[in-house]
């Protein structure tokens, strides 16, 4: 058997690699087709067959991935591990090698996390638990049921709302006379009604920015569509009109909009360590479906 280090997956080891995770119905782990300097690879072979896999993608991007350099803990790469192990190679501490020789070539510039399920996380190589990521979810129904209590405090900010024509790019803008107010806080009235603008295409929106005088929108929320769900991303607000609902305001604007034209399910990725998500999204209605924990991964115990 022999470990080896992995840049990507090359020509010479693609019909192995395929024929790994065609044995492994579990799921797919971090891999890359061609070079890429955030991504880590070893395969554990036994010939010319892939037994176990480990992969790691380098998540704070902004950072230069180095192996030669040592660096304070604050300037490490972080890396999330990924791995897999054939069925009847598991429980043998395939895995445990690997990690051992990733973290071996990698510990004095980097540090590892991974994703772990509650059975494996007193395992040796296992240090301290640092966040959960939700998988939050809210359907068409329950948006329904609950609608007019969740617009209530949607009308308490004066706002326009529009969006580009195939309801993937929403953004919010203030009146003219709150963003003359570059930042300050915004007078909320309860009883006054939200202005929205609808169905501006995105050369519009930019006439409709100048008017307002406002270099950005001040909040901008992405939807992106698949078969069988819709997925928000890309939830912004600007940073000087945060803390005064405009979040909100939009959130409710694009979950109106959304299940008005569409029956598709709203999900949507946030990590505990994301206080102010968290609360706006339960306070429009999401539930968490499903939640994975996040460890630091350290130096297996031989």
């Amino acid at each position: 058997m022999e470990i080896k280090k992995l840049d990507y997956i090359d020509e010479t080891i693609s019909v192995a690699f395929n024929d790994f995770l065609g044995k492994c119905s579990d799921y797919e782990p971090y891999y890359s087709n061609q070079y890429n300097p955030k991504f880590l690879g070893y395969a554990f072979f036994e010939g010319d067959t892939i037994i176990s896999y480990l992969g790691a993608l380098l998540i704070n991007f902004e950072k230069p991935v180095t192996s030669d350099l040592e660096l304070d803990e604050a300037s490490k790469n972080i890396f999330e591990i990924s791995a897999l192990t054939l069925p009847e190679y598991r429980n043998k501490g395939c895995f445990t090698k690997l990690l051992g020789k990733c973290i071996s070539d990698w510990q004095n510039s980097s540090n590892f996390i991974m994703p772990l399920e509650d059975e494996f996380k007193d395992a040796s190589f296992v240090s301290d638990y640092l966040y959960s990521e939700y998988l939050y979810v809210l359907k068409k129904e329950d948006f329904v049921t609950n609608q007019e209590t969740l617009s209530k405090d949607s009308l308490k900010i004066d706002h326009y709302c529009a969006f580009t024509e195939d309801h993937q790019h929403y953004y919010l803008y203030l009146s003219a006379e709150d963003a003359s107010k570059s930042g300050e806080a915004l007078e909320a009235d309860e009883n006054s009604e939200s202005s929205e603008v609808y169905g501006i295409e995105d050369e519009d929106v930019q006439i409709l920015n100048a008017c307002f005088n406002e270099e950005e929108p001040a909040a901008v929320i992405n939807i992106s569509f698949e078969k069988s769900y819709s997925t928000i991303y890309g939830v912004f607000v600007d940073e000087d009109k945060r803390n005064l609902g405009l979040g909100y305001a939009l959130l409710y604007d694009c979950l109106e909009e959304h299940f008005s034209n569409y029956d598709l399910p709203l999900i949507l990725n946030v990590t505990s360590t994301n206080i102010p998500a968290c609360k706006l999204y339960k306070k429009a209605g999401f539930k968490a479906a499903s939640q994975v924990n996040f460890y630091a991964i350290t130096s297996p115990i031989s």
